[in-house]
């Protein structure tokens, strides 16, 4: 943008999530699925420690979030696995990859 002598524009840190008839996803909801989430990938952290990075590499990040999130019982309702599978798109989005393509040794990387 400086390059180009563009005007660069503050925007919000919050980042509100809507549903599909247009109204605002509940807080509360929203802020158990992100910290939900967050533990998941904790979990695939620990887990990824505990196996060693050869095993680790044959397992596939989508995978192993799926495998702590049925232990935990997390999205069991419609509104959270809404929620967790935007947490999900997400960070596909910031890996430019869908997360069976991404190892659990190097998703993170």
């Amino acid at each position: 943008a400086k390059q180009m002598r563009l005007p660069l524009h503050s925007i919000r840190s919050k980042c509100p999530l809507y549903l599909a008839d247009g109204s605002p996803v509940p807080a509360e909801a929203d802020n158990l699925v992100e910290r939900q989430f967050n533990t998941l990938l904790d979990d695939c952290n620990l887990w990824r420690e505990e196996v060693g990075g050869s095993v680790a590499n044959l397992i596939r990040l989508s995978t192993a979030i799926e495998t702590f999130r049925k232990g935990r019982g997390v999205a069991a309702d419609p509104l959270e696995a809404q929620l967790l599978n935007w947490h999900v798109a997400n960070l596909e989005f910031a890996n430019a990859a869908c997360l069976s393509d991404l190892s659990l040794a190097n998703w993170d990387q």
